[in-house]
This record gives C-alpha cells, sequence and structure tokens, in this order.
C-alpha cells in the first residue's frame, strides 16, 4: 500500500495484482530522473504516445497531478515524488535480488563425488581437509576409496585422484606430480632390518586387489611369496602394520616419509615410479562446483610435489 497526499486527505492506492500499474510507476521515476516525457519513454522502451497515455491514466486513477508541465519540462509534485520514490525503490530491490541470484549462481555449492585410493585419501587429502572446508563451505565431498578407473568412466565420481602412467583417454587428465615408493621399516627394528638380505625379513603388502601395481610387480622380483607374510587391503593397514616392527614394506613416500615412527631403507626405486593424476569426466570438469573442488586441488597438491617425489625423507 502506498499513500499520496492532496491537501490534508490521504489516497491509498493497491498493488496487489495490478503489474500494469507497477510499470506506471517506474514510468513515474523515469519522468521524475529525466524531467522529460520523451526521455522516460525511451527508458522504458515505450512510443511517446504510449507513455503519454499511461501517465495521464494514472493521474486520473489517482485523482492527483504527478507533475508540473512547463515547456516540455516535467517537475515533479510532491505527489509525483512520493511515487518516484518508490519506483527507485522497487529498482534498487530488483537490482540487489539479481545480484544475489548471480551471486548465488557462482558460488560453489552442493555434492562432488571424489574417487581415489585408501591412502591418498587418508594421508595426502585428509590433513587437507579443513582447508578445504574453509575456501568451500558450501561444498559437500564424498570421498570414496577404490582403486579403479570404473567409478569414474560410469559417472559414479565426479573427480578421481588416482596413481597412473597414463591415464585413460576418455577422462580429462592433469598431472600433479611424481609418484615415488621406497622400502621401509619401523625404528625400533631398523637395525636387525638393515643387517639381513632383503629375501630373509618378513615383508607387508598389498593383496591380490593390487597386482597390476608396480610395487607389487617389483616385490614379487625381489622376495619369494612366503616372505610376505602379511597382505591388506589397503596401505593405510601396510603402513600401520609396519610401524608395528611386523616387517617391511613398500610405501608411497608420501605415506612413509610422514610417518615418524617409519624410516626409508635407501633411494626410492626406480621401477615403483608412477604419477599422481587428477582425472575429471568431460562432461562434468566445467560444472562449478566439480571446476572450484578441481583447481584447489590442482592448488593445493601441486605444493605437495616434493613429498611425492620423495624429496623430504625423516631422517633415520
Amino acid at each position: 500500500m502506498l499513500a499520496f497526499l492532496k491537501d490534508t486527505m490521504p489516497i491509498t492506492v493497491s498493488t496487489q495484482g495490478d503489474s500494469h500499474r507497477i510499470d506506471d510507476w517506474l514510468l513515474v521515476t523515469e519522468i521524475a530522473h529525466y524531467g522529460s516525457l520523451v526521455q522516460a519513454a525511451k527508458a522504458r522502451s515505450l512510443s511517446h504516445a504510449t507513455a503519454f497515455r499511461r501517465l495521464q491514466a494514472l493521474e486520473q486513477h489517482l485523482g492527483v497531478r504527478l507533475f508540473d508541465r512547463r515547456a516540455g519540462h516535467y517537475t515533479a509534485t510532491a505527489a509525483g515524488e512520493a511515487l518516484a520514490e518508490a519506483g527507485r525503490g522497487m529498482q534498487a530491490q530488483a537490482h540487489a535480488a539479481l545480484l544475489r541470484v548471480q551471486g548465488e549462481d557462482l558460488r560453489p555449492r552442493g555434492l562432488v563425488r571424489l574417487a581415489s585410493t585408501e591412502g591418498v585419501i587418508g594421508a595426502l587429502l585428509l590433513p587437507r581437509l579443513p582447508a578445504l572446508q574453509r575456501a568451500l563451505p558450501d561444498i559437500q565431498l564424498m570421498a570414496s576409496a577404490r582403486n579403479d578407473f570404473h567409478n569414474l568412466s560410469q559417472r559414479e565420481a565426479d573427480l578421481a585422484l588416482r596413481p597412473a602412467t597414463e591415464p585413460p583417454a576418455h577422462l580429462i587428465g592433469q598431472r600433479i606430480g611424481p609418484l615415488r615408493h621406497a622400502i621401509y621399516a619401523a625404528r625400533s627394528k631398523l637395525a636387525r632390518f638393515r643387517r639381513a638380505p632383503l629375501a630373509e625379513v618378513p615383508w607387508l603388502a598389498l593383496d591380490d586387489s593390487a597386482a597390476g601395481s608396480k610395487a607389487l610387480r617389483w616385490l614379487a622380483s625381489q622376495v619369494p611369496l612366503e616372505q610376505v607374510t602379511l597382505r591388506f587391503s589397503g596401505l593405510l593397514a601396510v603402513r600401520s602394520a609396519c610401524t608395528l616392527g611386523l616387517g617391511l614394506a613398500v610405501l608411497p613416500c608420501f605415506l612413509g616419509d610422514t610417518e615418524p615412527a617409519l624410516a626409508r631403507l635407501g633411494e626410492p626405486l626406480a621401477d615403483c615410479d608412477s604419477e599422481l593424476w587428477l582425472l575429471s569426466h568431460p562432461e562434468l570438469r566445467e560444472t562449478v562446483r566439480v571446476k572450484a573442488v578441481r583447481e584447489w586441488l590442482l592448488k593445493t597438491l601441486g605444493t605437495e610435489r616434493d613429498l611425492l617425489a620423495g624429496l623430504r625423507p625423516l631422517q633415520a
């Protein structure tokens, strides 16, 4: 409801269900701004005749004069200025609402599904998730551990962090950095394991679900299978067993070099070299939420290339 004063009598105008009246108020706002019916008509994409008829009809409807006309110049009366002010308020609110809507559209929000290995999620990603939550507070991240590319290819995930030498051609891949492996032992058993030949000490490894991994192939070429006394489905379990002194293990350097209870035996193993890739499906890579998480991962993990490459060993 808007009230306009004529003499001392209030005249009340209802806007409910009358979109034409709102357009007329905005026309009044433009006339008050330009002081010209011609310019106001152009601003509202109206002909001069249509603008004139609308103004005349509005004044008749309200029973008040909204403008004084002198030599083609329009000067708002008190009632005209009140109506123009209401129109300016509507314009400002509409503009603010548009900015909010555009901002919401551009702000990354919603669920992003990330597929990776247990080791990458637990040791590389998990410690950095608080920073992700600060940077992208409206993102929900669901990380699932699998050792293949199937879930990304089948659209079961939006992004994948995978060790690979050559990612599948149908996926969009960005290389984060080299991924190197080394032999690790518990510091508490370091002296014992250093003295013994590799084939005479107990070993820890992944189970047959990782049969295609370079680390497992290297181990099979060095020691008899009976020396691998414990096998697990994930590298975090292998690392935990290694810290307990249950045997030697070939681990990614980002797993072994960040565990104070472990010491590296020798340099990284060239035969186990791989790379860490961030992969996305071509149809999803430009989605706002997926793009935001992908760029954050590239930037954050890109600063850890030395760790991935085994260039930050803890001193034995």
